[in-house]
């Protein structure tokens, strides 16, 4: 094995200076890294999403609804005072929720419960004009609890995520208001502070924050639980085809590039010139990790590309300060990364290594397939083919959310070399496959992998020295068995 390996050093350097100093090379990464660069500013600017740290509230007023007996709404004034406007308070910040609904005044509605049923309709008791900028904070209490429902309409200019940021912000200090309401000594303020504050808004004219399940009423909690893990589920999607469609980009890329050099290398003779002196094998891994480092450097170019697309962003729209725009927060978060630990980290970086090894030594054969420069066209249609019927195979699984349970399908393009370096990173870093099944498919591919180099350079040579019509499959194997049984010949006749 050593003498196979014998000089792949020096095949190894030479082919990376030359795919580096390769003015194709330096062009494409010019204009990849400069797409970068403006992507996240431009995505800012189209998407508004630089305004989202500005944060605004088009409720101006808050009618009161005393539903508590303790006489709150004699005196609303309290609302208008310092216990929701203290602005000087470190809690009352700039751009905080605090600040920004520090300005909303509040007055007494005008609503009279008296009139109306205990079952009566909540839409049949609040109006709401077509342009209306303000809510209805009811308030109720019983058996030690308040209970504190901001009313809105959808149909108003008022919207869910303004109505959810004031819920919070009147949970958070409706106790200020009580203390200064009721005047309380040391012991009731010790009493207050267990008294528990139930807030939750309510769309009038949807309600879609409070189901009903038979007789069971689902709590906002619940409500927001679940709304959480349908955008953390949405975020595992956008991950695993994220990771799908980069990875068939730089597949693509990549192994063009191979093919190429294989190619113009043969056709200028220049790898039957390397051949005199180094066996097969150590071209094949020479060629084959100068390519996989040429990828990761491009990769780290297009990382701190990205990194710099986030301060430019920055700079630009959040007044210097460096934070990841809201869109791309959401995936970004460690919520969404269940499965993310140091050994399924190096079992994803494992799998990436070996499946852009595993398709390298694909794009190396098909270059090495053809004898002419304008044929690599014809030459590449079996990588080109691989390539998309894999990805289409992910990418159609993934869009059916197949991945969140257990089938064949997904135990196929989990374990199928030409799949998971597609599939089986991002599902074991969102935790829908686990650490035994990210071993298995890595221990599978690494096995093909070390198969795969011996085949191809079983029949390299002679694939390099053929001059003719672009090989196929089957020619390719049926090299592999003439040498194989040349091979044994020899031996036998030692």
């Amino acid at each position: 094995m050593k003498n196979k390996l014998t000089g792949w050093k020096d095949i190894f350097t030479f082919s990376l200076i030359q795919s580096l100093k390769a003015k194709s090379m330096v062009i494409s990464n010019i204009v990849l890294c400069t797409i970068v660069l403006l992507s996240i500013p431009v995505i800012s600017l189209i998407n508004g999403s630089h305004k989202d740290s500005k944060r605004t509230t088009d409720i101006s007023t808050v009618k009161i609804v005393d539903m508590t007996g303790l006489g709150i709404i004699n005196n609303v004034d309290e609302f208008n005072t310092n216990a929701l406007k203290e602005t000087d308070s470190e809690d009352f910040e700039e751009d905080s929720i605090n600040q920004v609904y520090s300005k909303v005044k509040y007055e007494a509605s005008d609503i009279d419960l008296s009139k109306f049923e205990t079952e009566t309709d909540i839409e049949k008791i609040y109006e709401f004009e077509k342009d209306a900028d303000y809510v209805y904070l009811q308030i109720a209490y019983l058996e030690n609890s308040f209970d504190l429902q901001v009313i809105y309409s959808s149909e108003s200019k008022i919207g869910e995520k303004d109505a959810e940021e004031y819920s919070e912000f009147i949970s958070n200090n409706f106790k200020n208001v009580l203390l200064g309401l009721m005047q309380l000594d040391e012991e009731q303020i010790k009493i207050l502070d267990t008294t528990v504050m139930s807030t939750y808004y309510r769309d009038l004219k949807e309600d879609e924050n409070v189901e009903n399940d038979g007789d069971k009423v689902i709590s906002k909690e619940e409500l927001e639980e679940k709304e959480k893990r349908n955008k953390i589920e949405d975020n595992h999607y956008n991950i695993i085809y994220g990771v799908m469609m980069i990875v068939l980009f730089v597949l693509a890329f990549g192994g063009e590039r191979i093919a190429m050099s294989i190619v113009t290398e043969k056709a200028s003779k220049v790898l039957e010139f390397l051949m005199t002196s180094v066996k097969p094998m150590a071209i094949v891994v020479g060629k084959t990790l100068s390519s996989l480092l040429v990828l990761f450097i491009q990769g780290a170019l297009l990382l701190m590309s990205f990194v710099v697309s986030i301060v430019i962003n920055g700079i630009l729209f959040n007044d210097g300060k460096i934070v990841l725009p809201s869109f791309l927060k959401g995936i970004f978060n460690m919520d969404n990364f269940e499965g993310l630990n140091i050994g399924s980290l190096l079992i994803g970086i494992g799998l990436f290594i070996l499946g852009f090894i595993f398709y390298a030594l694909i794009a190396a054969l098909c270059g090495a397939s053809v004898s002419k420069i304008d044929e690599i066209a014809e030459g590449i249609k079996i990588f080109t083919m691989l390539l998309v019927i894999s990805a289409y195979m992910v990418m159609f699984f993934s869009m059916s959310r197949g991945y969140e349970g257990d089938s064949i399908y997904k135990t196929v393009i989990l374990f199928l070399p030409f799949t998971s370096l597609f599939f089986t990173p991002s599902v074991l870093f969102t935790g829908y496959a686990t650490m035994i099944e990210g071993i298995i498919s890595l221990v599978i591919l690494c096995i093909v992998v070390v198969l795969m180099v011996k085949f191809v350079a079983s029949v390299y040579e002679s694939m390099i020295y053929y001059s003719g019509t672009p090989l196929k499959i089957k020619d390719i194997i049926n090299i592999s068995k003439q040498n194989k049984k040349s091979y044994e010949d020899t031996e036998r006749n030692k």
